[in-house]
């Protein structure tokens, strides 16, 4: 997003307590400090990913005094919530704010220059979730916690 303009970026995640979003708030922090960014808004959203929920935890941030320029969301449910938000309540910021997403709806990248979406492996992901619940059932003996990453596309 920095690279595109936006400095003012706002991140709305899961719970701290899941490691996944956790790691990807560490993430979000780390890259606020090497932009030297002054503007710090991590919204979690504990009460479920949905089209809703974007919708009401973005009309409560543009209700704040200070604004993102950007935002990036733990889901594209969350994503679609804020387009909505600003398409009926803030349309000349829909065109002017850069939104980010995890999980990919075609149609969102289409619709607007300033969106971009961090399309995830899934089907390579659920297989390794399965292998890995399969694993844990089927063996006898207690074994450590594996750590399994993916790469992502930006699109």
């Amino acid at each position: 997003m920095y690279d595109r303009g936006f400095s003012r970026i706002a991140y709305f995640s899961g719970l701290a307590s899941i490691e996944l979003f956790k790691e990807r708030q560490r993430g979000y922090f780390k890259g606020l400090k090497r932009i030297r960014s002054d503007y710090e808004e991590c919204i979690c959203v504990a009460e479920g990913f949905s089209v809703e929920q974007g919708f009401e935890k973005t009309r409560a941030l543009f209700q704040k005094k200070d604004v993102p320029d950007a935002l990036i969301f733990d889901s594209h449910l969350l994503a679609c919530g804020a387009m909505s938000f600003l398409s009926s309540y803030r349309p000349e910021l829909l065109t002017k704010t850069g939104i980010a997403s995890f999980g990919l709806y075609p149609w969102m990248t289409a619709s607007q220059p300033n969106v971009l979406s961090i399309q995830q492996p899934e089907e390579a992901m659920a297989e390794a979730s399965f292998e890995l619940i399969n694993e844990a059932i089927t063996k006898t003996s207690f074994e450590a916690a594996k750590s399994l990453k993916f790469k992502a596309k930006l699109i």
